[in-house]
């Protein structure tokens, strides 16, 4: 049966514009980051100073028509005010003179905060894949490391045998970069890639699982003794489940490769975070005839715990992002399809707050008149959170970063 739940719409929002923010009050914010062509939200990671680099891809327009998509940063305070923002490459090269990789599309999928041996915050490390302009394109898994400033210090493209794209990156404990992809041609025999490289990108081994189809989250955990899990969602036989994954470093063989699903419904994970001793997973199903919120809690060993949905009867309601809050508990981030009796019309941001023993402890819809569609949500360590996503004004995608209270309001 669907549970409903009360959602407390947040009024303030008549006009989402950073102008009625008051700069008196920057416990909560609404920004927006645009340079004037399409940018699509990926990721998000908190920063030492109390700021955010916030991970993008741009698609750009030439003079002549032509686009091409981009890698962007954009490192935040923690007001959400920009200190920098940059494109990865910074030019486009001559079609002519260059090679054929460095006039490739590029699109990041995940970020990571690197720090050096003294713990203090070194520059970030991006995973994602770059599309090559050749008569028959294909993917590279892509990796870049930048400096503090967002100067890029090492990349690398490559791939194994089959395209693939970059979905997570995590840094082992030797330093060393544990990478995840996925196959993205129906030819390979195997769905998921992961590949450790050295603290100069070298390659120190590969290794190929699955089978079916998969598309991966954008996380990849590694535990005190380098094992490594991830989720995502895998389809076979044209119905979907979440899917759960644990293997040994450096192994030829998972774990554990477990699927999560109702009989004849689709069930996809978007997202997976640590809780407790074990893991949760958000993502959509639609057992209850339309699309619904789907929380699941997995013990490290891959038990299923507890199964939740959150939704509105004749809504269709989608999970994107969840992780793990100050007070032990949880923050989930959805969207929604609205109506003037749920929301603004249109996608509004559907956040969705757990305590440590599994019970609903409030809701919030909000969002613009336009779709707002969540990619990550954070909690920080006062009890706040952050909302990235991409807002779609007059048919541009803009980037939106917003802040709530410890109860999901915005002041």
């Amino acid at each position: 049966m669907k549970k409903v739940f009360i959602v407390v719409l947040i009024s303030c929002f008549g006009c989402l514009s950073e102008k009625n923010i008051d700069p008196g009050t920057p416990d909560t914010f609404i920004k927006y980051y645009n340079g004037g062509f399409d940018d699509v939200a990926h990721d998000i990671k908190a920063t030492s100073d109390g700021g955010f680099i916030l991970l993008a891809t741009t698609q750009i327009t030439n003079e002549l028509g032509e686009s091409r998509f981009k890698i962007k940063l954009i490192k935040t305070d923690k007001f959400g005010s920009m200190l920098w923002q940059k494109v990865y490459p910074a030019y486009d090269p001559d079609p002519e003179t260059s090679n054929p990789i460095d006039s490739a599309s590029f699109r990041g999928r995940s970020v990571v905060v690197l720090k050096d041996g003294a713990g203090l915050e070194s520059g970030y490390v991006v995973v994602g894949d770059s599309i090559q302009k050749e008569a028959a394109p294909e993917s590279h898994l892509r990796i870049m490391v930048t400096d503090l400033d967002g100067n890029t210090t090492l990349s690398r493209n490559f791939k194994p045998n089959f395209a693939v794209q970059g979905k997570a990156v995590a840094v082992n404990q030797t330093g060393n970069f544990v990478v995840l992809g996925e196959a993205v041609n129906t030819q390979a025999t195997t769905n998921m890639f992961l590949a450790e490289l050295d603290q100069n990108l070298n390659v120190i081994w590969t290794r190929t699982y699955g089978a079916g189809t998969s598309n991966l989250a954008n996380r990849l955990y590694v535990d005190a003794q380098s094992s490594l899990f991830w989720s995502g969602t895998v389809t076979k036989n044209n119905r979907s489940d979440i899917r759960f994954v644990k293997t040994p470093h450096n192994s030829e063989n998972t774990e554990f490769d477990l699927p999560f699903g109702t009989p004849q419904f689709n069930e996809t994970g978007s997202d997976i975070c640590k809780y407790g001793f074990g893991f949760a997973v958000i993502g959509t199903t639609d057992a209850s005839g339309d699309e619904d919120i789907l929380f699941k809690r997995l013990t490290e060993d891959g038990t299923e715990l507890s199964t939740m949905t959150f939704g509105f009867p004749g809504q269709a309601e989608n999970g994107f992002s969840i992780s793990q809050s100050r007070d032990g508990g949880l923050i989930l981030l959805g969207t929604v399809d609205t109506n003037l009796e749920i929301g603004r019309g249109g996608k509004d941001y559907f956040l969705i707050k757990i305590n440590a023993f599994g019970d609903t402890e409030w809701t919030q819809i909000f969002g613009s008149k336009s779709d707002d569609i969540g990619a990550n949500v954070l909690a920080n360590s006062d009890g706040s959170y952050v909302i990235y996503g991409t807002t779609v004004w007059g048919g541009l995608r803009t980037l939106s970063l917003i802040k709530t209270d410890a109860k999901g309001n915005i002041e």
